[in-house]
């Protein structure tokens, strides 16, 4: 009675055929769409309401069904795209004019990240990083280079890092000379100017600001060749070309405050593995203790500043390939079920979004040839639309 009591996921890639062309025979449908058909297995173009429907996908050349269901009986909901959002945090500086990082000289300290998203994962508890660091010139910059430093020979032994962590300035600065663009890319000490600035040229020793996610990033220069600056701390951000504006000088680091900005990294799509994996954000929580400092030292007034929360997003590739993994066998399909590996259909696309459709229905119309009972058998079913497949997605559009 409850055999078709699942969940079902169809995956449309490609479009059906659009309005002026819409295929009438399931054999015409092109690999990777998805169609709604009736009893006769006709595709259907124009349903109404008390039509006896399912779903089709054309996958691996094979066709897939779904159970049937009442057009207008059946309740639909359309989710729209939406991006996974990384979570920021902050330590000292939260990137608003206000916080700073403690500057108490010979003080040692104690960060702790713990990393909630990989809780029931390896096991129940999540798992904690533990990064120290030493405060010797007693400067907010030396604190958070002494950190950040740690941090990455820490992260970097992550199979997938999944948190960076950037230098973040408040203070004032000065603007590299006009028509002056920087050129960063992500992990390099090195950056270059495409043009030498007259104004403010930055020298070995100096710190210099860049000006990523809404915050002025900074950097000490340890070395000057032409055009081209080492960095004490490799670049943390995305490869690009920052222009005027948006990078120059610190004027004078002792004055202004720092602080470091957390930010989970997301995982890149076609490097996700939905059959192994279970995709969850980067969340993470922050502790922080002053372990040991002089007895004369003051109280230590950095603070924490949770930001921006990590959203898993919806009709990602990654909440699509999860699903697909989770709905195999549901149709039970020999080829699905094949021993001794499973053929999984992997029919998302990592280079695809999605909007998806949740049809949560019944079949009423089944009588059983045996008993001549009806049983009535509950399963909700994910149809999930290139985002750029216009047509198709507005036929689906008719159903909600």
């Amino acid at each position: 009675m409850f055999e078709n009591s699942v969940t079902y996921q169809f995956i449309g890639n490609v479009t059906k055929g659009g309005a002026a062309a819409e295929p009438t025979d399931i054999l015409d449908l092109p690999e990777g769409a998805v169609a709604l058909v009736d009893e006769n297995n006709s595709v259907e173009d124009d349903p109404t309401a008390g039509d006896r429907v399912r779903i089709v996908q054309k996958a691996n050349g094979q066709f897939i069904y779904s159970p049937y269901f009442i057009v207008g009986d059946a309740e639909v909901n359309k989710y729209e795209y939406s991006a996974e959002t990384q979570q920021v945090t902050y330590l000292g500086f939260d990137g608003d004019d206000d916080g700073e990082l403690d500057d108490e000289q010979y003080a040692t300290y104690t960060l702790g990240v713990v990393l909630m998203h990989t809780a029931g994962v390896a096991n129940t508890s999540p798992m904690i990083k533990t990064i120290p660091a030493y405060n010797e010139t007693g400067t907010q910059y030396n604190l958070a280079e002494t950190l950040i430093k740690s941090f990455n020979r820490l992260m970097k032994e992550e199979n997938r890092q999944p948190i960076k962590a950037e230098m973040i300035y408040n203070g004032d600065t000065t603007d590299a000379d006009s028509g002056a663009t920087l050129t960063v890319v992500k992990g390099s000490y090195s950056v270059e100017a495409s043009t030498a600035p007259t104004d403010g040229l930055p020298t070995a020793g100096d710190y210099i600001f860049i000006t990523t996610g809404g915050d002025d990033t900074a950097y000490k220069v340890t070395e000057v060749n032409d055009d081209v600056y080492t960095l004490e701390i490799p670049y943390a951000g995305e490869s690009e070309t920052i222009a005027n504006g948006s990078w120059g000088t610190i004027d004078d680091e002792d004055t202004g405050d720092f602080g470091i900005r957390f930010t989970g990294i997301a995982i890149e799509p076609e490097k996700f593995d939905a059959v192994t994996e279970t995709h969850r954000p980067v969340e993470f929580k922050l502790s922080w203790d002053r372990i040991d400092a002089p007895a004369t030292a003051d109280p230590d007034s950095t603070t924490i500043t949770y930001d921006t929360s990590a959203i898993a997003g919806r009709g990602t590739y990654m909440e699509i390939a999860g699903r697909e993994v989770y709905a195999t066998m549901n149709e039970g399909n020999p080829f699905i079920s094949s021993y001794p590996p499973t053929k999984y259909r992997g029919m998302a696309d990592p280079d695809n979004t999605y909007n998806v459709y949740v049809i949560n229905a019944t079949d009423k119309g089944y009588t059983s040839p045996t008993t001549g009972q009806n049983p009535i058998s509950m399963y909700n079913m994910y149809v999930a639309v290139d985002e750029d497949l216009g047509d198709d997605e507005t036929f689906w559009d008719r159903l909600t």
